[in-house]
């Protein structure tokens, strides 16, 4: 519908154009803390806010009733969501800080972590490349998962630096990776 939404260490603003509106604890978000990338309007317009305890769905019919605006997602009560994505076959990816990441088709998560062959529970940045692998930033390396195997990628492969955060793909193909 045209806003615009930021997330902010005191909550969820939406800017209509006009003016901003603030959304926080009162308005049922669990925690106000938003993740770094923990917006997502995925491809139905529904509105995902991932925070420190759990992942968030914005209600426009509660918000305009007086009502709390954001509800939590029961099946993910419980993560440090540090990123949320839609992938190309519309499966929400919720990349969690201490659990892995969760997958979400519309019915049913799927969870990975490191018994599943992620790299480490730790998860950051989220990608998708034009064969539809899903790329994780972890703590030590990337990840790539090709819908069955879980391949990892560390400093032993070239990559430098110890901490990986950011991860983006070129349509070239091309991976940058933001790391420390």
């Amino acid at each position: 519908s045209g806003n615009l939404w930021f997330g902010t260490d005191l909550g969820v603003y939406k800017y209509d154009g006009k003016s901003f509106r603030v959304f926080n604890q009162k308005d049922g978000l669990g925690q106000q803390d938003i993740s770094r990338k923990g917006i997502l309007v995925d491809q139905s317009g529904t509105i995902w806010v991932g925070t420190h305890r759990g992942v968030f769905r914005y209600d426009p019919a509660a918000e305009s009733k007086g009502g709390q605006s954001f509800s939590l997602f029961q099946a993910l009560a419980d993560i440090n969501v540090a990123g949320i994505m839609q992938d190309k076959n519309g499966n929400l990816w919720f990349a969690s800080s201490e659990k892995g990441v969760y997958r979400y088709d519309g019915k049913s998560i799927s969870h990975f972590a490191e018994k599943e062959g992620l790299g480490n529970n730790y998860a950051g940045g989220m990608a998708q490349d034009a064969a539809g692998n899903m790329w994780f930033t972890m703590k030590n390396g990337i990840c790539k998962y090709d819908g069955k195997t879980f391949t990892d990628y560390t400093a032993k492969d070239g990559l430098g630096g110890t901490e990986f955060w950011g991860i983006y793909i070129e349509q070239s193909g091309i991976i940058w990776v933001t790391a420390r």
